[in-house]
């Protein structure tokens, strides 16, 4: 390339550049959501201003969404109003696969190997149609990269940086070099979580264009560099930047983090948004707001998720003030007239069920609100949740097995998870949640349990995904997979298609692995039972909700609607239904039994009657057991703070009130 020689040189041995060129332009390329604006970048030019420095943002992934269409784009990376069923697996990588096939060159990777062994795989199983469309793509990518250049007058600007996660990498390096063929004097800086310690790195050595990668966060390190550069200074002592010494890809040490969260300016989204409302794909989408309120992951300084390769750079926990928050919300919302709000936080601060949630629940806001938490919380923290508008959560449950919980070392048992599922049914919170299987140790019949409780918790939502464990850069089972059971790590099939690199290369640049287990065992044999299930699942019907708790006095009745009932209907006494409401959370035996003694004086309990209810509830799939404790699964009436053992007052209409007609006594 002409410019290697210029753009290869240490910025100290380079010219000053001037304050009125010290302007830099940001770029989203495909495959990034197009519902959203990019958080990282939005907030690098807020605090660009705070230094003096303009900036501009260009999301060119809504330019390639409007070329190929909403729905193809959707395939690839799914909106919140636009869910394919069809979608093609992230780990098949076909976004980065189609910019490296323009990059390379044809014929200079495989590309009938990719198709072959990796989008007609049984585990990608991406359909007919999709793979078509796949390769027919590539034919478009050049007209769509002179597109993006030709809109960048690349003279007003002294920095093009690039954001990329996840399948950003290839279309990121493809414009980056053109821009470095067409205005050679531009800096060239990659960041973002593909960017994180090593994997920068190996950016840095493998493409040359690239001046700078900022690994890590980048809040205090890239507007550093901007007035590094402003002032004619070395970037060798900035720490978290990768940068060129005589040809050497060298850092300085990992980036500084931002210790007070509360000092991180509100995110810029003009940009976005702007451009957003010009695209025709502004029909079709509803765009959501991203917010952070914490960094880090204050569950992880305790006790590491095995599978979780998140916060690569820290691990540390800090978080925003409540105020600061509640501020930062209004202000954006108002601002962007937009009311779907996406947290970005791995895990919720608990300290804000006392100070940001509560005052959420007294405003009337009008928000629809999505945070990550986890499924230890209590009852009156889920209803809280619900009254504040945070309708939508990611949990982080995972499995429904004590002892597979204990394997990934999550901290919650599989009672705590159901009746937390059955909670957030109750309330209206929306909780999507992951099944995963495969880790070192875990047995089938753990499985065979947990296919007998998912039977029994189809009135739950559908997990999103049943799936093997995946193995991540940053894990611990990656940073220690001998000692953990995993054996022959090596790069995920696709990265072998995408980059012409050394599998030594490969190891340094993916976040995604293949492995096997030194014990040679199979997880899908002994989860296939659960895989059919789940499908069968997704296929089923029901009414709005499908298993429903009626009381009249002292009369009541569960009424049975889903799939995998036993019955429709099953009527309790007083007491049964006592039992039912106190099982609203796990109790053991003796508990019951000393409730009931509690609540009815005057009646005497035999321990074996009460047992042989509980059995019978079991049976029909409304009550789960593991171990000494026993969970009710039947969601209350919305009104449950008004149960109270023997003095229910629940209205049903005349016509509709039930026959005792229970199985099972409980009393003598």
């Amino acid at each position: 390339m002409s410019a290697s020689r210029h753009y290869m040189d240490d910025v100290a041995q380079g010219e000053r550049v001037s304050s009125s060129t010290a302007r830099v332009l940001f770029i989203c390329m495909p495959f990034a959501g197009i519902d959203r604006p990019a958080l990282g970048i939005s907030l690098l030019k807020a605090a660009l201003a705070r230094v003096g420095i303009e900036c501009d943002i260009e999301y060119f992934n809504l330019l390639f969404a409007e070329i190929i269409g909403l729905q193809s784009y959707s395939l690839f990376n799914y909106t919140s109003t636009c869910e394919p069923d069809d979608a093609i697996p992230y780990t098949a990588f076909a976004g980065d696969w189609i910019f490296s096939q323009y990059f390379y060159g044809p014929g200079s990777l495989d590309a009938q190997g990719y198709v072959e062994n990796v989008l007609r795989s049984p585990e990608m199983a991406v359909s007919t149609d999709n793979v078509r469309m796949i390769l027919r793509l590539r034919a478009i990518i050049p007209s769509f990269l002179r597109s993006c250049l030709d809109r960048i007058d690349g003279n007003r600007y002294a920095v093009v940086g690039f954001t990329s996660t996840f399948e950003q990498n290839m279309a990121s390096l493809c414009l980056a070099r053109l821009l470095k063929e067409r205005f050679p004097h531009l800096r060239i800086a990659f960041g973002g979580a593909n960017c994180e310690t090593v994997m920068g790195e190996e950016l840095h050595r493998q493409y040359p264009f690239i001046d700078f990668v900022a690994s890590g966060e980048a809040d205090c390190s890239f507007p550093t560099i901007m007035c590094a550069l402003r002032a004619g200074s070395s970037l060798s002592n900035i720490k978290g930047v990768v940068r060129r010494d005589n040809g050497s890809s060298v850092v300085a040490g990992r980036a500084e983090i931002v210790r007070d969260m509360d000092s991180v300016p509100y995110p810029d989204f003009d940009d976005y948004f702007r451009q957003f409302h010009c695209s025709s794909i502004s029909r079709s989408v509803q765009p959501l707001l991203q917010i952070e309120s914490s960094r880090g992951c204050w569950w992880g300084e305790r006790s590491h998720c095995t599978f979780c390769g998140l916060n690569g750079g820290t691990m540390a926990f800090r978080s925003k003030s409540a105020e600061r928050v509640l501020d930062e919300l209004t202000f954006l919302a108002k601002r962007y007239e937009t009311s779907y709000v996406q947290f970005v936080d791995n895990i919720l601060d608990l300290r804000y069920f006392k100070s940001l949630i509560p005052e959420l629940a007294n405003r009337k806001h009008g928000l629809r609100i999505f945070y990550e938490t986890k499924s230890n919380l209590k009852k009156d923290q889920v209803r809280l949740l619900s009254d504040a508008g945070i309708r939508h959560i990611q949990p982080g449950i995972e499995s429904l097995n004590t002892q597979v919980l204990k394997l990934m070392r999550k901290g919650v048992t599989a009672l705590q998870n159901i009746q937390f599922l059955k909670w957030c049914d109750q309330y209206g919170v929306k909780a999507e949640w992951n099944l995963l299987y495969g880790f070192p140790g875990e047995n089938a019949e753990a499985y065979r349990q947990i296919l007998q409780i998912l039977q029994s918790v189809t009135h739950f939502p559908v997990p999103t995904v049943v799936a093997p464990i995946r193995m991540d850069r940053f894990s611990p089972n990656f940073e220690e997979a001998n000692s953990r059971g995993f054996t022959n790590l090596r790069p995920m099939l696709p990265y072998r298609y995408i980059y012409p690199f050394s599998s030594e290369e490969l190891l340094r640049l993916c976040y995604y692995f293949d492995f096997d287990y030194a014990d040679g065992r199979r997880p899908d044999e002994y989860t296939e039972e659960i895989v059919a299930f789940w499908y069968t699942w997704r296929k089923a019907t029901g009414g709005k909700r499908r298993l429903q708790h009626f009381v009249l006095a002292d009369q009541a009745y569960i009424k049975d609607e889903r799939f995998t009932r036993r019955c429709d209907r099953v009527h309790l006494d007083n007491i049964q239904n006592s039992i039912v409401i106190f099982c609203d959370t796990a109790r053991t035996l003796e508990q019951i039994q000393s409730h009931l003694a509690s609540s009815f004086p005057e009646r005497a309990f035999e321990a074996k009657r009460i047992q042989a209810f509980l059995n019978y509830l079991i049976e029909q799939r409304l009550m789960v057991q593991e171990e000494a404790q026993y969970l009710s699964i039947v969601p209350l009436p919305e009104n449950d703070s008004d149960v109270r053992s023997g003095e229910t007052e629940w209205r049903l209409k005349p016509e509709i009130r039930p026959r005792n007609e229970s199985l099972v006594e409980v009393s003598a």
